[in-house]
C-alpha cells in the first residue's frame, strides 16, 4: 500500500521508494537515489482502493483505466455481471442481471449503489464485504467474501409521456411512458399529424414477428405507449418503451389486449417520417382536416375509457 515502508532484508527501509511510485504511470520504470544506492523501479500495476463504510469494514478496489466519464446515477438502468469469491475460491458462478441503481439486489443495503456510482460502462471493480452481512454467500469460517462486478451496460433512457413537465397535483400519477435508447438516429423528432413508418414489435411470450405500420401521428392508429414513443425518437433510432399502466398499451392494430400482472413493453424502429407540408392550398387543407378528423372520431369511439 502506498505510504507503507518497504523492507528489504539485509537492507533499509525504503519509505521514499514508496512514496515515489505515487508519481508513477503502470508499466514505467524509474530510479530512485536513496542513502547512496540506486533502486531501480518498475510498477507493474496498481489498484485503487475506497473505504465505502465509515467503519472501513467494506473495501472497494478498482483498476485505472482510460473510460468513459459518463457514470449512472440512482435509478438508472444497467447491465451487472457479478460472481461471488471467497479467498480464491469462487462461490457462485457468473450471472448476469438487469437492474436499476438504488433497488435491492445481491450487495446488502444500499452497497450496490454506492459501487455502481462510482463505475463506467466496461468497468471491473472487486468489493470485499464482511461474511456476516451475507450469509447466504459464506459459510461460518469466511471473514469477507469478494463480489467482481462488471457493468456490461448502461441504457440512456426519458420520461416520453406527454405530461412530462406536469408532473405535479394530480399528475403526479399519471402513467408513465420510459423510452430506453438503444441505437440513435437523426434530425428531428416527429409532431403531431406527421406521416411516419416505424417497425414495431411488442416484447411478449411467446415472441411475435415485428409488424411495420405507417400512419399518421396522433390520430390513434397505434396505442398511447407507441403513439409518445414516436414523438421522442429520430429517424433510424430504435428504442424500447415501457409503460406503467395497461390503458396506455392496449393496440387493436397488434392485437394487444390487457392480460397479466404487467404491462408489455414495445421495440420500436423508426424508418421514416415526414413532416406535414404547411404550404396547401385551402381545398387541399380541408381535405385532409377532414380526414385526420374521420380517424380521430373512430379512434376515440372505439377506446373512451383511455381517457
Amino acid at each position: 500500500v502506498v505510504g507503507d515502508e518497504i523492507v528489504v532484508p539485509d537492507g533499509p527501509e525504503l519509505s521514499v521508494v514508496s512514496d515515489g511510485v505515487c508519481s508513477m504511470l503502470r508499466g514505467e520504470e524509474a530510479e530512485f537515489h536513496c542513502q547512496g544506492s540506486i533502486w531501480r523501479v518498475l510498477l507493474e500495476d496498481w489498484t485503487r482502493r475506497i473505504w465505502l463504510l465509515e467503519d472501513e469494514s467494506v473495501l472497494l478496489e478498482r483498476k485505472p483505466g482510460l473510460l468513459t466519464w459518463a457514470l449512472p446515477g440512482h435509478g438508472q438502468a444497467v447491465v451487472v455481471e457479478y460472481s461471488v469469491y471467497a479467498g480464491s475460491r469462487q462461490v457462485r458462478s457468473s450471472e448476469v442481471v438487469e437492474l436499476r441503481v438504488g433497488e435491492d439486489s445481491f450487495l446488502p443495503g444500499k452497497l450496490l449503489q454506492e459501487v455502481l456510482t462510482r463505475c463506467a460502462t466496461g468497468e471491473q471493480v472487486r468489493v470485499h464485504v464482511p461474511a456476516e452481512h451475507c450469509r447466504e454467500f459464506a459459510d461460518a469460517s469466511m471473514s469477507t467474501v469478494a463480489f467482481q462486478i462488471f457493468l456490461k451496460e448502461m441504457f440512456e433512457e426519458e420520461d416520453a409521456s406527454l405530461w412530462q413537465f406536469r408532473r405535479e397535483g394530480d399528475f403526479q400519477k399519471f402513467p408513465k411512458v420510459t423510452l430506453r435508447c438503444l441505437e440513435g438516429g437523426e434530425g428531428d423528432p416527429p409532431s403531431t399529424l406527421s406521416e411516419v413508418e416505424i417497425k414495431v414489435r411488442p416484447l411478449v411470450e411467446p415472441e411475435v414477428s415485428d409488424y411495420t405500420s405507417r400512419y399518421i401521428v396522433g390520430v390513434g392508429k397505434h396505442c398511447e405507449a407507441i403513439e409518445v414513443a414516436v414523438m421522442r425518437m429520430r429517424v433510424g433510432e430504435v428504442a424500447v418503451a415501457f409503460c406503467e399502466d395497461w390503458s396506455m398499451c392496449h393496440d387493436r392494430v397488434l392485437q394487444i389486449d390487457p392480460s397479466g400482472s404487467c404491462p408489455p413493453a414495445f421495440r420500436i424502429e423508426l424508418l421514416s417520417a415526414r413532416v406535414p407540408p404547411s404550404d396547401l392550398d385551402e381545398h387541399d387543407a380541408l381535405a385532409r382536416g377532414e380526414e385526420i378528423k374521420s380517424l380521430a372520431t373512430c379512434y376515440f369511439k372505439a377506446a373512451r375509457y383511455r381517457q
